[in-house]
């Protein structure tokens, strides 16, 4: 174990109280995935600077949501954290609760997490870990090895970050990098696996809004916040 924090965290010293629930741990790696989510959960390293972002969910003009972010830096570890809820009509009004983790050290992914929850039940619970020697993708107590190499950006920099200087983000939901298309000045789109398609609106390097074109159904994100 010592090994494993020196490895992801240098010689910072790092408490650990408290819990997080909802977490997916698999037992060739419970002791990293442990450490990584108490990491996550509760992390005394001395940040150098934080930044939060808010934005509202909308469907068809009327806000149905929220999207909170957070991202912490330090020397070297860059941590991010998101949570939403929204209320999407497709057919009929479905409820969805999610929350991301993402950590970087040295600008390399080493642990992210997905929790999704729709209309009260979990969908979708999945880490993906960086061992050392690749990574892996630890989903209903099943592990898979992920045949990709260091990851330097995942969705969730989109937020903090104009890609121009990168054309691929990695996607915890789809589980490959997905490619980034530029449609226009501060404008970028990424087609989905599925055949979904969403578009990315910059304002001074930060993400100012985000439409999604569904098949069954189309919203949303407006940033409302930045501090």
């Amino acid at each position: 174990m010592k090994k494993i924090i020196m490895h992801l965290t240098g010689n910072k010293t790092i408490l650990f109280p408290g819990k997080v629930s909802g977490v997916c741990i698999c037992k060739t790696f419970s002791l990293v995935c442990l450490f990584l989510i108490t990491l996550t959960a509760s992390v005394e390293i001395i940040y150098a600077q934080t930044k939060k972002l808010s934005y509202k969910i909308l469907q068809g003009g009327s806000e149905v949501g929220y999207l909170f972010l957070e991202k912490k830096d330090s020397a070297d570890v860059t941590k991010f954290n998101m949570e939403s809820s929204a209320q999407k009509r497709i057919i009929f009004l479905i409820s969805i609760y999610e929350k991301q983790i993402c950590l970087f050290k040295n600008g390399v992914v080493k642990f992210s997490n997905v929790f999704r929850k729709v209309n009260g039940s979990i969908k979708t619970n999945k880490s993906l870990l960086n061992n050392g020697k690749g990574y892996e993708i630890c989903c209903n107590g099943k592990n898979e090895k992920l045949n990709l190499s260091d990851i330097h950006h995942n969705q969730l920099s989109l937020y903090y970050e104009e890609p121009v200087n990168y054309n691929q983000i990695y996607s915890d939901q789809f589980e490959c990098m997905l490619n980034i298309k530029k449609i226009k000045p501060n404008n970028y789109k990424i087609e989905l696996p599925d055949g979904n398609i969403n578009y990315y609106t910059y304002t001074n390097g930060t993400l100012s809004s985000i439409k999604l074109k569904h098949t069954f159904f189309s919203a949303e994100f407006i940033l409302t916040h930045s501090e």
